[in-house]
């Protein structure tokens, strides 16, 4: 069910638009993700956090979507692997 409506938001809005929105968003993910690890207060910490989950919940709708709209899902799950074991064979590396 979800798959589908990502699906009819992507092909409503259009490659070009969504792939801006894809930008804005994670330009909102990162300002959200320096504000969290800035957070001096617990309090502070706990509203920063789900101000955090809530624009990385945006941003993994958007990669949905521009996934579909560029037809490249397995190249991105394929990359993400990659980038995945390279970074535990760094770890592996680490004195």
């Amino acid at each position: 069910m979800t798959e589908k409506l990502l699906r009819d938001i992507a092909e409503h809005y259009g490659a070009q638009h969504q792939t801006f929105k894809l930008a804005e968003e994670a330009a909102e993910l990162s300002a959200a993700a320096t504000r969290f690890a800035l957070a001096k207060t617990r309090a502070d910490s706990s509203a920063e956090l789900d101000h955090l989950i809530e624009e990385a919940a945006d941003v993994l709708v958007m990669i949905s979507q521009f996934a579909f709209n560029y037809n490249c899902e397995d190249k991105l799950k394929t990359i993400g692997d990659e980038k995945i074991r390279r970074t535990i064979k760094r770890m592996e590396d680490e004195p």
